[in-house]
């Protein structure tokens, strides 16, 4: 008989031992986590806002910094000046509506991303 009861308080122990150590970490709600991710990618959003429409103001505007990016060593066959140049022309053009092209991506990525955060902070 005691030790049955000596039994039952060592397992009534135990158990509030392991109730009180296995209890899990209160985390984060899941709207806490989605605003956080959605505001970094507002921030990146940004960024690539800026660089883009930055770069794709260089591109337009015939930018000699950036004539490296520029795919001329199938060009270096070219005798004629004047194609020469009318291609150099023509890629700058691509790589400008290339870059307009990412920043217009971007900034539809800024407003979804926006909107989703603040029907998010609304609940």
């Amino acid at each position: 008989m005691i030790l049955e009861k000596r039994n039952s308080y060592i397992s009534k122990s135990i158990l509030s031992i392991l109730q009180t150590t296995n209890t899990l970490p209160k985390s984060k709600p899941p709207a806490d986590q989605y605003i956080i991710s959605s505001s970094v990618l507002i921030i990146f959003s940004i960024w690539a806002i800026f660089f883009y429409f930055i770069l794709g103001l260089c591109y337009y505007f015939n930018s000699g910094i950036l004539l490296q990016d520029l795919n001329v060593i199938h060009l270096r066959k070219q005798t004629d000046i004047k194609l020469f140049t009318q291609e150099i022309y023509r890629q700058y053009s691509q790589l400008s509506f290339h870059c307009f092209f990412s920043f217009c991506i971007y900034l539809i990525v800024f407003l979804i991303s926006l909107f989703y955060r603040n029907s998010l902070t609304k609940i």
